[in-house]
Formats: structure tokens, C-alpha cells, sequence
């Protein structure tokens, strides 16, 4: 069951519109379509000694929302008209958001007609929006850490690194430091706060039923050759080749790098910011390489690389996309 609709106009400026509660509004929501899975285009070949044909490829095509709404007296009916106007301009970049039961996702489109009919005694306007990525997608994007910090420092504690057993600062309020009281040991050990550790695997469980692509984020803590990540799960491979990273940057991957690589399909990419200077290091990607994809449930991931093992930081995160509500 569908709870609300909150379209965000161009501007930003948001409206929520609670199904049970038009009043709020002035906005009743009496009619909504085009938020199924709709409908795919499948491209064969038909052969001409067999019967049938050959599937050859599937597409979803752009989605077309319509909503129906209602005007109710919110101070006038021309006022609620308005703000349909206001929120609803036509050939503008809006965005949909549906809350459910279950879930809360969002779309963008465009406003191709608000259409009332102002002379009948139930004044309505159909609104017409046409979503170039026929998506739905979660709220809050699925993030994956393969290294993690461990928090050491609790209470009560002491601090055995520092002795004080024998020695008296008459008036001192702080704890004495060793270049100012040289008399004063510190030992080991010292107070640690937290320590990270680091996975080479983690398994990502994708809830989506449309599959999507990837977001590869490494931060290097230190200096690191020949970058290798693995789909476990598909068996597939990418690999940075630093020898080509040389050629184009001057250097390997060193402490500081930040590198992005994404495989969504119509924006893939591979970039390697250093300095506050971006390079794009797409052609440091083997030819062969497997740009990855999640489908639903299961997908297992591993990294490698020549070099000290707590040299990179390594995350993914991802969108999740749904064929209808």
C-alpha cells in the first residue's frame, strides 16, 4: 500500500502528499499508473529453417507516470490548482518519492502535461511525467566497508604508559609531558582508542530486483602495486595495472591517492584524484576486465595487491534499483 507521494520540484522545494489525508493538501491522489515493472521490448531474429527465433537483447523503455489528483478546498479551489502548477511545471526536472509498507523509493522525470479540467463540477488535472531511467531506487544507497575500526578505549581506565608512582608536581592541574619532565618515563604500553582491521572479503546481499552496477572507492595509507578485485561470486576479474598508472600520473598508487572506479552501465569510469588533481586512468584497466554487476541476493568480492596488507582502504557502495513499486 502506497502511504505518500513527495514530488520535489526543480526549485527544491518539496510537497508531501498523504493519501489519507488530502485535506492537508487540498490535493486528493484519486488515480496513479505507470508504477509497475511495465512493460520490456525484446529484440530476436527469426530463422528461416527453424521455428521461432533467437532472442538477441531486452531493453526496459522510459516510464510514463500518470497521476490523477483531485481538487479539494484548501481556501479555494483555485488556490490548490496553483500549487499543482507550482509543484507540477510542465517540461521541468522534478523528483517522485513513494513511501510504502515496505519501502521508500524515488524517481526523476519530467512534466509533460498537468491537464485540468477546470468547467466540470469535480475540477481534476492529469499530470503526465516521463522518467528517462525507468528506476525506481532506495532512498539510502548500500554501502560496504572492508575495513573496520575496533574501539579499544573504554571506562574505567588507566594509563600504564606513564609513570607517576614517584613523583609530585605541587600545583599542576594536567598531566606532566615528557619534554618538559624528562624524569618522568613513559612506557609502553600507551592508551590506544581504536585499531582497524582489514578484510580482503566481504559480501555484499543486494535486495534490488533490477541489477546495478558498482561503486569502488581506495583510499591508500600507504604505497601499493598491481590493484587485482575479484567477484567471488561470478568469477570475474579487474585489474589496475600501476606499470600504465606510471605513465600516466609518474608514479604508482602512494599514500594519499583516493581512486573511484564505477561500473554502472552509461557511466563508467575510473578516476584517481592525487594532489586535488583528478586523472582519469580508465586505459590502467585491463582490457579484459569484468566490470561488475550485483543481482539479487548473494555477491562476494575480494581484493589484492603487492604491498603492505594495511596499505588501502577499500569500500563499495551501490544504488538499489526496483522494476515497480
Amino acid at each position: 500500500m502506497i502511504n505518500s507521494v513527495t514530488v520535489t520540484n526543480h526549485l527544491g522545494k518539496s510537497l508531501r502528499l498523504e493519501l489519507a489525508r488530502p485535506e492537508l493538501t487540498g490535493l486528493a491522489i484519486t488515480s496513479l499508473t505507470g508504477i509497475g515493472p511495465g512493460k520490456a521490448t525484446i529484440n530476436t531474429t527469426e530463422l528461416a529453417t527453424t521455428d521461432g527465433s533467437i532472442y538477441n537483447s531486452g531493453k526496459l523503455p522510459e516510464r510514463n507516470i500518470v497521476i490523477e489528483i483531485t481538487y479539494l478546498f484548501h481556501s479555494t479551489i483555485e488556490e490548490a490548482r496553483h500549487i499543482s502548477y507550482e509543484f507540477f511545471p510542465l517540461k521541468k526536472k522534478i523528483t517522485l518519492e513513494f513511501e510504502t509498507e515496505l519501502k521508500t523509493v524515488k524517481i526523476e522525470g519530467y512534466v509533460e502535461s498537468n491537464d485540468p479540467n477546470i468547467f466540470s463540477k469535480q475540477v481534476k488535472s492529469q499530470i503526465s511525467i516521463v522518467c528517462p531511467d525507468p528506476y525506481f531506487y532506495a532512498i539510502q544507497d548500500q554501502v560496504t566497508y572492508f575495513s573496520s575500526i575496533i574501539q579499544e578505549f573504554e571506562f574505567p581506565f588507566s594509563n600504564e604508559g606513564l609513570d607517576l608512582t614517584h613523583v609530585s608536581f605541587p600545583g599542576q592541574d594536567v598531566y606532566p609531558r615528557e619534554d618538559l619532565y624528562p624524569g618522568v618515563p613513559l612506557m609502553e604500553p600507551t592508551i590506544e582508542f581504536g585499531s582497524i582491521t582489514f578484510d580482503k572479503i566481504q559480501n555484499i546481499y543486494y535486495e534490488g530486483n533490477a541489477d546495478t552496477g558498482i561503486y569502488i572507492r581506495l583510499h591508500a595509507l600507504a604505497s601499493a602495486d598491481n590493484l587485482k578485485i575479484f567477484s567471488i561470486t561470478n568469477r570475474g576479474e579487474m585489474d589496475i595495472d600501476t606499470s600504465v598508472l606510471i605513465s600516466i600520473t609518474g608514479d604508482s598508487i602512494v599514500r594519499g591517492d583516493d581512486i573511484e572506479i564505477c561500473t554502472v552501465k552509461g557511466k563508467k569510469k575510473a578516476t584517481l584524484l592525487r594532489n586535488g588533481i583528478t586523472y582519469n586512468i580508465l586505459n590502467a584497466i585491463n582490457r579484459d576486465a569484468d566490470w561488475f554487476q550485483l543481482t539479487y541476493g548473494d555477491n562476494a568480492f575480494a581484493y589484492d595487491f603487492e604491498g603492505d596488507t594495511s596499505a588501502i582502504q577499500f569500500e563499495i557502495y551501490n544504488n538499489v534499483l526496483y522494476e515497480g513499486i
